[in-house]
């Protein structure tokens, strides 16, 4: 006991010593972390084009950071007077447990925090998402209004499931990825980037656009990249025929009488089947991965336009691919442009 004593700097060095000895430290740490946090909005406010956004995001996250170490410092706290007070009273054996006890504590926090995370970020999907998506119990129902008459053009707006893609061509000029492709000339970011938030949404809940980091406009990244797609789909639509597939260009086009509506399905089995061939994935992970492809885009749909995606009261065709074949649907679309031209 006497050597344990005669060890621990807290009850034999001086006070003055003690106070320089820790709480130095303790200041440059603290001051190391405010540089970070000031060399890391500096960092992203400079980023070209979406420096505000960034900020803005950072901003938003910040609190969520603080709370996390306001309850590490109060736990900290905790344990400090308790350690401090059995340590003075020379009751080591008893300050080592609470050591212990302390550091259990904290890892009985941490896993705390991760089963709320997953379990109430679970029950929100599975529960209100249907809710919120298809208009259940008494929420909205989705409305579309179908267009139709004569045309002096004619726009086509494609929407398909993951993985199809129909080789329309006769005297249409088409895009896909040629939007992809301008929306990241104008806006900077990555056609990767473009591609995983112009279409789909941040995670498989619609509740993940709660938590985007948003300017003082309250404006995201993916509104941002959608205002983008919304303009250039715009300026397309006034060019003359052409092919729109997907990015919502059937609800941006709303207003339009020269709009054909077309949503493009398939059977579960034979989606599987491409993704596999295509991905060089198991059964199990392509039908997972064609799942979660789905589940975000209709809900980047339902998200930006408030109604469903797939339902056939939105189109004026609905085809399987797989029963009627990619040959059949495209001479269907065709003929069906040729009689509305």
């Amino acid at each position: 006991m006497k050597e344990i004593a005669t060890t621990n700097k807290l009850g034999t060095m001086p006070v003055n010593k003690l106070m320089l000895s820790m709480g130095i430290p303790m200041i440059l740490s603290m001051m190391l972390q405010a540089v970070y946090n000031i060399v890391d909005s500096a960092f992203v406010s400079n980023i070209p084009e979406n420096g505000e956004m960034a900020l803005n995001a950072l901003t938003l996250a910040f609190p969520v950071q603080m709370l996390m170490v306001a309850i590490g410092i109060g736990t900290g706290v905790g344990t400090n007077a308790l350690l401090s007070k059995n340590i003075g009273q020379g009751d080591y054996k008893k300050a080592s447990h609470v050591a212990g006890n302390s550091i259990s504590l904290a890892i009985i926090i941490c896993i705390l925090f991760i089963l709320f995370g997953l379990i109430v970020g679970a029950l929100v999907n599975i529960i209100l998402d249907p809710i919120l998506i298809y208009g259940w119990i008494g929420f909205p129902a989705i409305i579309f209004q179908a267009l139709d008459g004569g045309m002096e053009s004619l726009i086509i707006s494609v929407l398909r499931q993951f993985l199809f893609v129909l080789p329309i061509a006769w005297g249409f000029s088409f895009y896909d990825k040629e939007i992809m492709e301008q929306v990241a000339k104008e806006t900077g970011l990555s056609e990767k980037f473009i591609s995983e938030r112009g279409e789909y949404s941040p995670k498989s809940s619609i509740f993940s656009y709660s938590f985007l980091g948003r300017d003082l406009k309250g404006a995201s990244i993916e509104d941002y990249i959608y205002q983008v797609q919304r303009n250039i789909i715009l300026d397309i639509a006034e060019k003359g025929n052409c092919v729109i597939v997907g990015r919502c260009a059937d609800f941006i086009l709303k207003d339009r009488e020269d709009v054909l509506n077309i949503f493009i399905h398939g059977t579960e089995e034979k989606k599987c089947d491409r993704i596999q061939e295509l991905y060089k994935k198991s059964q199990k992970d392509a039908l997972q991965l064609m799942k979660d492809m789905d589940k975000k885009r209709s809900i980047h749909y339902a998200y930006y336009t408030e109604q469903t995606w797939g339902a056939s009261k939105n189109y004026a065709l609905c085809l399987n691919s797989d029963v009627l074949g990619f040959k059949t649907c495209i001479e269907i679309i065709k003929n069906t442009t040729l009689s509305s031209h």
